[in-house]
């Protein structure tokens, strides 16, 4: 324990928090005056370090007497000032604060609180920052618990406007707990509180779990106040995809408010029951979502209910984009403005995500959303960044960034996972099989998509998703045509069912290239004005579709500008851009107009060092086919499994033998590839003979394993 010493305090052998030893620790405190002993333990009170306007405020002293007092030689053996200006001071150990509220019996401590809770509340008006969680603190040991509750409920409810998800629930759980005796008016505003922090932190098992507390207060509690209830409820369960506990918290809220309930009373759950409409599919479904949430809307605008207004704009920015993006872009600025009119940061910050992705949509441009992204970690507001974290993730696989796509997938996933979160894990297993499908990774993407349907992917809602994005690119890059067309062809249908899926699908942009490609074209359609297809991923697709056409018509100058004008769009997203290239360069070579040997050497070159083996052959086919001779490429000899190589394979084999595996015939495998019957036919014969087996059936066979039966694997 500490000893005061002529020379100051010594460490001896006795324990600090002994009671016996306390005496020897507080005794110098007993030849000061009242008024000092007050002032210490006032001090003590607070805290290690305290303010002095605090200790003027509780003993009514002005701040030149209380200087004085505090610098008396006994009084500064205790306290010391906390930095170059006085203003502060601190115990010279935390031990001696607690030394000296043990000399003071229970009573004098709670007055000692009750006074500094006061004091503090006088100098920091609105106890603005920490001070509200020192205040509840202090009224605690003061012995009123329930002041302590209504500090820190309000202490959480401004953790929770500014985003920090995890410090609003730990506030609000401790507030719930102090005042589970105070009205059910009270109580119910602190859980209403609570439920919406635990949804922004993900945690929407917790906020679902607090629906029992309903019934404790359904006998106490007037029904309005009930609906806000299970209206924060439906909010949390629909954030997370949980429909069926959604609906079943609208129509519990509908039931409460009864049929002659107001505007004002049914709008905030009428925009909650907008959303999960929109969710449910269907064009009908789609416009009935659309027209409730302008309803609701509407009456928050005339009503003053900002929450229900920013929710609505939210939702008609996601609606009206394939109809209008420009609509769109203007309904989330309004949600911005109202977030900041409020003023509501983690709402700002939400609108700010969606700014953000419709941003990259229009131009490209990731600025604003990774901003938002970096708002939302240092807010704390998780499911913020999560959502942000989503886009980015979509907007580096179109940009082929694949790493940080996967970096940003996984730690959605993981997140998905620890707070049940369904709608986001079936994201990021959707996000998992894009960026699989954009890199030609064919058995990854198929086994991400069971993933999504397991955790229930809703198949036909999300078509536009899978057959548009995914699995149309996959079939483009193993140069599978008929596919590609059958592929196109269902995400144009299911787009036209599920219009708010995904923009990108498909029929704005990349369908009307390969329809122009295989002469399947419909010029009306494709001319037509089409605002989704402003969109610059669908923009890259409609200026290369134009060129083939424009050359198609003998127009090889507009042709061959809408080329380059194709390629300086498609520059942030070199897997399609070069895609293209590789489609027009095909179409410019038949027709003869253009630069296609320029074009296809630019993607063959991409594809080799992207290791897309079936268009970076296609692209060197067609070059011979031009008369250019095409780069040697040995590359891709690795690839090749160990005991095929020493088996003397060669890449242009194993290209066979992968095509094989599907049982296609030598004229299907030599479109392809684009190569004669005759060269495929004289590669079967060969992998045949080098592999030992039987027939082209059992070649074909080596393509799960790479070995055959009985084969020792090499390293």
């Amino acid at each position: 324990m500490l000893r005061p010493t002529p020379t100051g305090w010594r460490v001896g052998r006795e324990r600090a928090d002994d009671p016996a030893a306390l005496p020897t620790l507080t005794r110098p405190v007993d030849r000061l005056a009242p008024g000092r002993r007050e002032l210490l333990s006032l001090g003590a009170t607070l805290g290690p370090v305290f303010p002095v306007t605090v200790l003027c405020q509780a003993t009514g002293r002005p701040e030149r007497e209380v200087h004085e007092d505090l610098s008396d030689t006994t009084v500064a053996r205790f306290v010391r000032p906390d930095g170059p200006e006085p203003d502060r001071y601190r115990f010279v150990h935390p031990v001696l604060g607690g030394a000296l509220l043990a000399r003071l019996d229970p009573a004098e401590r709670r007055r000692l609180a009750r006074r500094a809770a006061d004091a503090v509340t006088v100098v920091h008006r609105g106890l603005p920052g920490p001070h509200v969680r020192t205040a509840a603190d202090l009224w605690l040991r003061a012995g009123d618990p329930a002041a302590a509750g209504r500090l820190l409920a309000e202490a959480g409810r401004r953790a929770a406007d500014r985003g920090a998800a995890e410090e609003a629930v730990e506030l609000l759980q401790r507030a719930a707990d102090l005042l589970a005796d105070a009205e059910a008016a009270r109580r119910a505003t602190v859980l209403e509180s609570l439920i919406s922090a635990l949804t922004e932190a993900g945690a929407v098992d917790r906020a679902l779990g607090h629906a029992a507390a309903l019934g404790d207060l359904a006998g106490r509690l007037d029904p309005r106040h009930r609906a806000r209830l299970h209206t924060a409820l439906a909010w949390a369960a629909t954030t997370a995809g949980l429909t069926g506990d959604a609906r079943r918290h609208v129509d519990l809220a509908r039931a409460l408010l009864g049929p002659d309930a107001t505007e004002p009373d049914t709008a905030p759950v009428d925009v909650v029951a907008a959303h999960l409409t929109a969710r449910s599919g269907g064009p009908d479904r789609v416009a009935e979502a659309e027209a409730a949430a302008r309803r609701a809307e509407a009456v928050a605008r005339a009503a003053g209910l900002p929450a229900v207004a920013w929710r609505a704009e939210l939702l008609l920015g996601e609606l009206t984009r394939p109809r209008d993006p420009a609509e769109a872009t203007d309904h989330l600025n309004r949600a911005w403005s109202v977030a900041v009119r409020q003023p509501a940061p983690v709402w700002e910050i939400h609108s700010l995500v969606r700014l953000g992705d419709d941003d990259a949509l229009r131009t490209g441009d990731l600025n604003r959303l990774e901003r938002a992204h970096r708002t939302a970690a240092r807010a704390g507001a998780l499911h913020a960044r999560h959502e942000a974290e989503t886009r980015l993730a979509l907007h580096a696989v179109l940009q082929g960034r694949f790493t940080a796509a996967d970096l940003l997938t996984e730690r959605v996933l993981a997140a998905a996972t620890r707070h049940r979160s369904p709608r986001a894990a079936r994201h990021a297993l959707l996000l998992r099989a894009t960026a699989a499908a954009h890199q030609g990774r064919h058995r990854a993407m198929t086994d991400a998509l069971i993933g999504f349907r397991r955790h229930g992917g809703d198949a036909d809602r999300y078509a536009p998703w899978t057959h548009g994005l995914i699995r149309l690119l996959a079939a483009l890059l193993r140069e599978d045509r008929p596919r590609a067309l059958h592929e196109s062809a269902r995400a144009t249908r299911a787009d036209r069912d599920h219009p708010t899926v995904c923009p990108l699908a498909g029929r704005h942009g990349l369908d009307l290239l390969l329809r122009a490609v295989t002469d399947a074209d419909d010029p009306s359609a494709a001319s037509a004005d089409d605002p989704p297809g402003r969109l610059r991923w669908n923009r890259q697709f409609r200026l290369f579709a134009h060129a083939v056409r424009h050359g198609r018509a003998g127009r090889a100058d507009e042709a061959t500008d809408a080329v380059r004008e194709a390629v300086r769009v498609a520059a942030p997203y070199p897997v399609a851009g070069h895609l293209g290239l590789r489609l027009v360069g095909e179409a410019a070579l038949t027709d003869g107009w253009g630069e296609p040997v320029e074009w296809l050497r630019a993607a063959e070159d991409h594809f080799h060092r992207t290791d897309v083996p079936a268009v970076a052959a296609a692209c060197r086919s067609l070059l011979r086919r031009a008369g250019s001779r095409p780069l040697q490429r040995r590359a891709g000899v690795e690839e090749i499994p160990g005991v095929l190589r020493a088996a003397g394979v060669t890449p242009r084999e194993y290209e066979v033998l992968l095509l094989l595996a599907g049982r296609l015939s030598n004229r299907e495998i030599a479109d392809r590839l684009h190569l004669s019957a005759r060269t495929v036919e004289k590669h079967v014969a060969s992998l045949i003979t080098k592999t030992g087996q039987p027939d082209r059936i059992a070649v074909g066979r080596l393509a799960a394993t790479g070995a055959p039966p009985g084969a020792t694997a090499q390293v």
